[in-house]
């Protein structure tokens, strides 16, 4: 049995994501959050996604009420079943 807690700063906002580029339409959406950049502990807006899933300089399609597409910068963060990735808009 694993039980854990970890706090992350900021109200995540729900988003779905999957890979971008040819063949992504076929691609199923996983569930990820945005968290928003917090200055007073110096972080950096990051999205939250499933294990696995941050590759660099990966594009992704995420969807929320700002939907685009975003490149995966770099891991800052990893849980038992998720990565805490930094990333620039496309």
């Amino acid at each position: 049995m694993r039980a854990g807690v970890q706090i992350l700063p900021g109200i995540p906002q729900g988003a779905a994501i999957r890979a971008a580029g040819a063949g992504a339409a076929a691609e199923q959406y996983a569930p990820a959050f945005l968290l928003p950049a917090v200055a007073a502990l110096q972080a950096p807006e990051t999205l939250v996604v499933p294990a696995g899933w941050f590759k660099p300089n990966r594009e992704i399609e995420v969807v929320t009420d700002r939907s685009g597409k975003l490149r995966l910068a770099s891991v800052i963060d990893r849980g038992a079943d998720f990565e805490c990735v930094t990333f620039e808009a496309v």
